[in-house]
Protein backbone atom coordinates (compact mmCIF):
# COMPACT_ATOMS: atom_id res chain seq x y z
CA UNK A 1 0.00 0.00 0.00
CA UNK A 2 2.96 2.46 0.58
CA UNK A 3 4.37 1.84 -2.82
CA UNK A 4 1.31 2.53 -4.40
CA UNK A 5 0.81 5.76 -2.46
CA UNK A 6 4.57 7.08 -3.50
CA UNK A 7 4.14 5.68 -6.78
CA UNK A 8 0.75 7.67 -6.99
CA UNK A 9 2.52 10.68 -5.42
CA UNK A 10 5.27 10.38 -8.09
CA UNK A 11 3.68 10.54 -10.83
CA UNK A 12 4.08 13.67 -12.81
CA UNK A 13 0.54 15.29 -12.67
CA UNK A 14 -0.10 14.33 -9.10
CA UNK A 15 3.56 15.95 -8.14
CA UNK A 16 2.90 19.09 -10.32
CA UNK A 17 -0.87 19.43 -8.54
CA UNK A 18 1.59 18.87 -5.12
CA UNK A 19 3.90 21.15 -6.20
CA UNK A 20 1.58 23.98 -7.27
CA UNK A 21 -0.54 23.87 -4.52
CA UNK A 22 2.28 24.09 -1.56
CA UNK A 23 4.12 26.02 -3.75
CA UNK A 24 7.21 23.92 -3.38
CA UNK A 25 10.39 22.61 -5.95
CA UNK A 26 9.66 19.24 -7.17
CA UNK A 27 12.88 17.05 -7.93
CA UNK A 28 10.80 15.21 -10.76
CA UNK A 29 11.49 16.90 -13.94
CA UNK A 30 8.44 15.47 -15.71
CA UNK A 31 6.05 17.34 -13.11
CA UNK A 32 8.26 20.38 -13.58
CA UNK A 33 7.42 20.58 -17.04
CA UNK A 34 3.64 20.77 -16.45
CA UNK A 35 4.32 23.71 -13.64
CA UNK A 36 2.82 27.14 -14.99
CA UNK A 37 5.46 29.56 -15.51
CA UNK A 38 4.96 31.38 -12.64
CA UNK A 39 5.98 28.55 -10.62
CA UNK A 40 9.05 27.45 -12.73
CA UNK A 41 10.18 31.09 -13.21
CA UNK A 42 10.14 31.63 -9.43
CA UNK A 43 13.34 32.67 -7.84
CA UNK A 44 12.23 31.82 -4.03
CA UNK A 45 11.23 27.86 -5.30
CA UNK A 46 13.69 27.50 -8.15
CA UNK A 47 16.92 29.79 -7.38
CA UNK A 48 19.27 30.98 -10.13
CA UNK A 49 22.35 29.08 -10.93
CA UNK A 50 24.62 31.66 -8.87
CA UNK A 51 22.28 31.71 -6.05
CA UNK A 52 22.87 27.96 -5.65
CA UNK A 53 26.85 28.17 -6.97
CA UNK A 54 26.94 29.86 -3.46
CA UNK A 55 24.79 27.77 -1.50
CA UNK A 56 25.66 24.64 0.65
CA UNK A 57 23.79 21.11 1.14
CA UNK A 58 23.78 19.98 4.27
CA UNK A 59 25.09 16.81 5.43
CA UNK A 60 24.80 15.45 8.94
CA UNK A 61 26.98 15.72 11.35
CA UNK A 62 28.72 12.60 12.46
CA UNK A 63 27.79 10.95 15.89
CA UNK A 64 30.55 12.17 17.81
CA UNK A 65 30.32 15.54 16.58
CA UNK A 66 26.48 15.75 17.65
CA UNK A 67 27.41 14.19 21.17
CA UNK A 68 30.04 16.43 21.64
CA UNK A 69 27.88 19.30 21.00
CA UNK A 70 25.17 17.99 23.03
CA UNK A 71 27.87 17.85 25.83
CA UNK A 72 28.84 21.32 25.41
CA UNK A 73 24.97 22.11 25.31
CA UNK A 74 24.54 20.28 28.59
CA UNK A 75 27.73 21.96 30.40
CA UNK A 76 26.44 25.57 29.43
CA UNK A 77 23.23 24.72 30.82
CA UNK A 78 24.46 23.76 33.93
CA UNK A 79 26.69 26.21 34.81
CA UNK A 80 24.06 28.93 33.67
CA UNK A 81 21.58 27.06 36.11
CA UNK A 82 24.48 26.67 39.00
CA UNK A 83 24.13 30.71 39.21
Amino acid sequence: LAYRFLNFINTPEIAALNANQLRVATPNAAARALLPDAIRQDPSIYPPDEVLARSHVYEPRPLHATQTRRRIISALINAHDAR
